[in-house]
This record gives C-alpha cells, structure tokens and sequence, in this order.
C-alpha cells in the first residue's frame, strides 16, 4: 500500500487577472499546480520518525532557549507557506513554531524535509496548469471538477456500459 499526500496550489479559479472593488486592475497568479507525494507502507515508520525528533529537538530548544513551550508534537505542525512567507499572529498559515525557529533552523528543517523524498524512494506526480493558454470557456470546474477527489467508480462494478458511465458524469463518450 502507499500513502499520498496531495496539494494544491494556486487557485482554481481560471481567470489571469481581476478588478479591485475601486475599479483598479489587478494580475492574478496564472499557475495552478497540483502534486502529489507517494510512500510505500513500509517507508512510514522511519519517515515519520525523523520529522518526529527533529520537531522534538526544535521543541526543546525553543522551551530552554526562549522559555517558549509547544504543548504537544501537533503544535509543532509545519507549512511550506509558513517556512517561506512570514506571519504574524493572526495571519493565515500562522504557526507559532515555525515563527519562532531561528533562520537557520528553517533552513535545516526545510532541507530535512525535502531530503526525505530521495531517501525514502518518494515518488511526485504533478499536473501543473498554465491558466494564460486556457480556452475562453474554461470555468473553475473545467480546471478541477467537483467530486475530482472523491473515490474512482468502476464502470463494471457500477454495471454500465461505457456510455451510460460517460454520460451519468457529464464526460463524451
């Protein structure tokens, strides 16, 4: 079995630019990514492991150093956004430890994790979406349909023949 991990980033939303509410022009990001990371069962204990200890021994330091305690591993979760964009309390994507990890350790946290994928035979699989060479009438829903996520039905489970199965998701056939 593997377990994947899937994010998005960017919007879904096709459209290239916008209006402030003033009236004022405004470029929106034209690039929607979606990725996904692979790790076989066997991979996780020791995966996890490392990450665990390293947020662990950041923990500490921070408590001996700063008098700064994080209750338990959870509030030691990390976010990319977190790591390369700084918060301030209140902000989306605020995380108390990361923003109160010295840059260095950043950096050694942000290599740790990046290092995993080669050890642990991590596979990615990516789909990334130039939104300026979309059709004109591509929608939101056309860039990531609703129910995209949810389990894959099988045709002959679900006792359809190829067209009923197109046409009952709005797919041609």
């Amino acid at each position: 079995m593997y377990f994947f991990y899937i994010d998005e980033s960017g919007s879904r939303d096709p459209a290239t630019s916008g209006k402030h509410p003033d009236g004022t022009p405004f470029d929106k990001d034209p690039i929607y990514v979606l990725l996904a990371l692979c790790l076989h069962e066997s991979r996780w204990g020791a995966f996890d492991q490392e990450l665990s200890d390293a947020k662990l021994l950041l923990r500490a330091k921070l408590h001996q150093q700063r008098h700064i305690l994080m209750p338990t591993l959870g509030a030691c979760e990390v976010k990319s956004t977190s790591l390369r964009v700084p918060k301030q309390p209140g902000d989306k994507g605020y995380s108390p430890f990361v923003h109160n990890l010295d840059p260095d350790a950043k950096t050694r946290l942000s290599q740790l994790f990046f290092s995993q994928i080669e050890k642990h035979y991590m596979r990615a699989f990516a789909v990334v979406i130039d939104k300026r060479q979309l059709q004109a009438h591509m929608s939101a829903e056309g860039v990531y349909p609703p129910g995209a996520d949810a389990p894959p039905v099988d045709r002959e489970e679900a006792g359809e023949s190829d067209d009923e199965f197109a046409s009952a998701r709005g797919l041609a056939a």
